[in-house]
């Protein structure tokens, strides 16, 4: 006997999707240096692949003399895709050796 029921899509597929938000992955990366240069600043991984990040420019400043060695720390935020190439939109800084009065969480606030 048939089924009285027919195989439909819930949701109707539009020829052109459009993303409703920007394409953005959220990561951890625990980079094996950090290189800065003219205010700009990139992570490099075990290979010595750059990663271009972007973070709060008084970061620049403050954040690099509160870093244990490299390989003590993670960074937290969203990876994306720009013209260049990968960017990490950097968040916080977290480690347990890191060296400020308000713990092992370095953020945006």
């Amino acid at each position: 006997m048939a089924s009285p029921f027919r195989l439909q899509t819930a949701f109707a597929c539009p020829t052109e999707m459009v993303p409703f938000g920007p394409a953005e992955v959220a990561v951890a990366l625990k980079p094996a240096a950090l290189l800065s240069h003219d205010g700009r600043v990139a992570a490099v991984d075990a290979n010595g692949q750059p990663l271009a990040l972007e973070w709060p420019q008084k970061w620049n400043a403050q954040l690099p003399d509160l870093l244990p060695p490299a390989g003590e720390y993670a960074l937290f935020g969203l990876l994306d895709l720009t013209e260049t190439g990968l960017r990490l939109r950097c968040l916080s800084v977290v480690s347990g050796a890191l060296a400020w009065a308000h713990g092992p969480v370095f953020d945006v606030s």
